[in-house]
């Protein structure tokens, strides 16, 4: 709904980026909406891609976790990150995010967990 609409304005269609309204005096008038749809919601609060640069650089150094438990060691790499800024993200978020990464490492061939 667009966020500059007045009182007197009755709003006729609204994709999100732009509002058509009825002025209560009958005159039809467009409103560009102030955000973008792509910008509104709550922001991200967990730096992601921070914590893919610290896997890259650890698994640099120390290689790939293989086998059982791979996904664990990568998920608390994950949470020692997060922890340095004493902001955590769900268990449950961390644990996709680990799914994700181990997912498109077996499309490529080089982990099979």
């Amino acid at each position: 709904m667009a966020k500059d609409t007045k009182p007197e304005q009755t709003i006729i269609s609204d994709t999100g980026d732009v509002s058509y309204v009825e002025t209560s005096k009958g005159k039809h008038e467009y409103l560009v909406n102030k955000a973008p749809r792509n910008l509104r919601g709550p922001a991200n609060k967990h730096d992601w891609q921070g914590v893919l640069r610290h896997l890259i650089i650890k698994v640099s150094k120390e290689g790939l976790p293989q086998g059982n438990g791979a996904n664990a060691e990568v998920g608390r790499w994950m949470f020692d990150w997060f922890g340095e800024s004493d902001v955590y993200p769900s268990e449950t978020e961390v644990k996709k995010q680990v799914r994700l990464i181990f997912d498109e490492l077996e499309k490529v061939g080089i982990s099979d967990n």
